[in-house]
């Protein structure tokens, strides 16, 4: 994996790459766990509910790594806290596979959560201090890689119980992944220039919240479809258990192809733009999965939904860190808040207004977070006075 230039001033070496991977196998865990669950649920005998309290306690831990990621990563190093987030993972994968009961469970999903969103911090804030002004692109790309693992995780979980080798193959095959890459790249350094400074104790600039306020809302809108997708195709798209779960995957598939291709996108526009118009494909493209008469053209704008949202949040994230130089730590920390918050919170509450009315009807809170993701970029663009001109690709 030598050093590839791609046009001026970026550059894929062997630190990016390795950042790449490690988000990659972040990704590949957290689109496991939801596989997982039946096998869970069988082994453990819990309720839908108890079942789904291992993705409540993974999010709960990403809000406790986005309130300590910046302070350890000042402490130990950014090396330290990526590698040990990694391994974090890994354990609390392991302590899955072998609880033999709820609550030891749950501390699994836990511990996955919370120190594997320092990998998650830590892979933001790296890449950010190494590519400077190109980050969008390398945020792009990192998710590209991470999109390919999302896809392979639930194919793995159905190819490791074919096989005879049961559900928690999965989880060693992962961390068998990772002592591979650690052996690959253990000589790699990670530190993507100067570190933090004296400002990186500074309080964080405002355009940065209005930009993490937009981050809330887009990552709201991805978790929102893709999890109650299934449920919407079968109950309103009229498709069987099985047709509805395989059609799931037009979002994923979609989210790929945005991704891969927004690498390219994100180096030749600025990255307010490229989220602007993937919120003008994104609000269609929902339009037609949720109204449209037959199950097909439902599809189709899943389809067209998850490429629109494909790469609001590499492009979001770029803007919000873009505006805390020097700070990239804590902006990538504060920044994994708003997605535990937002992945916390927002299936919970389209499920509690399901209840309350239909699934259908509570599907419209997606297009009007749409929508006010794009009044909130306006308003998320707007510079004080003193910020002065922006830096080109922000």
């Amino acid at each position: 994996m030598t050093a590839a230039r791609v046009g001026p001033g970026f550059e894929r070496d062997r630190a990016t790459w390795v950042t790449y991977l490690l988000l990659g196998y972040f990704a590949f865990l957290l689109n496991a766990l939801g596989p997982l669950l039946p096998f869970l649920r069988e082994k453990l005998g819990l309720s839908y509910a108890q079942a789904s309290g291992h993705t409540s306690a993974f999010a709960v831990g990403s809000l406790i790594a986005s309130v300590t990621a910046d302070r350890l990563g000042r402490r130990f190093g950014e090396g330290a806290v990526l590698w040990g987030g990694a391994a974090g993972v890994a354990a609390g994968g392991g302590l899955i596979a072998v609880a033999p009961t709820f609550p030891l469970s749950v501390l699994g999903a836990l511990v996955m959560g919370a120190l594997g969103s320092l990998t998650l911090v830590q892979v933001s804030a790296v890449l950010a201090r190494r590519h400077g002004e190109r980050r969008p692109q390398a945020f792009a790309e990192a998710n590209a890689v991470a999109s390919v693992c999302s896809v392979l995780a639930p194919l793995a979980v159905g190819g490791m119980v074919a096989a005879g080798l049961g559900w928690p193959g999965v989880l060693w095959f992962a961390a068998g992944g990772l002592a591979l890459l650690a052996a690959v790249f253990r000589r790699v350094t990670l530190a993507g220039g100067a570190g933090p400074g004296p400002t990186s104790r500074e309080a964080l600039p405002a355009r940065y919240w209005r930009c993490w306020a937009v981050l809330l809302l887009v990552v709201a809108v991805e978790f929102g479809v893709a999890f109650w997708a299934a449920d919407f195709l079968r109950g309103v798209g009229g498709l069987g258990r099985a047709a509805a779960a395989t059609a799931v995957s037009a979002f994923l598939l979609a989210m790929l192809l945005g991704r891969l291709a927004g690498g390219a996108l994100l180096a030749r526009f600025p990255a307010r733009r490229v989220v602007g118009l993937s919120l003008l494909v994104a609000l269609p493209g929902f339009l037609v999965y949720w109204l449209a008469p037959g199950a097909a053209v439902r599809i189709v704008g899943l389809f067209v939904t998850g490429l629109g949202v494909a790469n609001l949040y590499p492009a979001m994230l770029s803007l919000a860190v873009g505006t805390a130089p020097g700070r990239e730590d804590v902006a990538s920390a504060r920044a994994a808040l708003a997605s535990g918050l937002a992945i916390l919170t927002a299936p919970f509450a389209l499920g509690a207004l399901a209840d309350a009315s239909s699934l259908f009807l509570a599907q419209a809170v997606v297009p009007a977070l749409l929508v006010l993701a794009g009044v909130a970029l306006g308003w998320a663009e707007r510079r004080e006075p003193r910020e002065g001109r922006g830096r080109p690709g922000s």
